[in-house]
């Protein structure tokens, strides 16, 4: 069945994608230029990996932009049973790269950020739930 819902749906899915999969990779490079001591690249992926999530996000708010029961009604039942994005490759593949950031979250933020003001997101608990809880690093100046 075709109809306005399902199309912005899938559509904003596919966008969604798009910028996990970008987010992801600058993730990878945030570890990456910590493990090679590189301030200026790292702060770069930070920001990208940043921006990229915030991405992410409109572009799940835009999928879901329309009537509450419409999910229930025409986007459920076009899914496969128990369908769920949690078990994705680019999800697994998110949680693995944050869990090797956690490990050196404190000595990630003392390298990335050094004496400068970093704001915090805020989604369902302050802890680190994007990239050493980085948002508005681009503001930072780059020595």
């Amino acid at each position: 069945m075709k109809s306005p819902e399902l199309t912005r749906w899938k559509v904003g899915h596919k966008i969604f994608t798009l910028f996990i999969q970008a987010a992801l990779l600058a993730l990878h490079n945030v570890e990456a230029y910590f493990l090679q001591g590189n301030r200026h690249e790292g702060i770069l992926s930070l920001r990208n990996a940043a921006n990229m999530m915030r991405m992410s996000a409109l572009a799940m708010k835009y999928s879901a932009d329309f009537q509450k029961g419409k999910y229930e009604s025409i986007i459920r039942p076009s899914m496969p049973e128990r369908f769920s994005g949690l078990g994705s490759m680019d999800h697994a593949y998110l949680i693995k790269v944050m869990a090797r950031i956690k490990k050196n979250k404190e000595r990630m933020r003392d390298f990335l950020v050094r004496n400068t003001m970093i704001l915090l997101p805020r989604y369902s608990k302050p802890t680190m739930p994007t990239f050493l809880s980085a948002s508005a690093l681009w503001k930072t100046k780059i020595a």
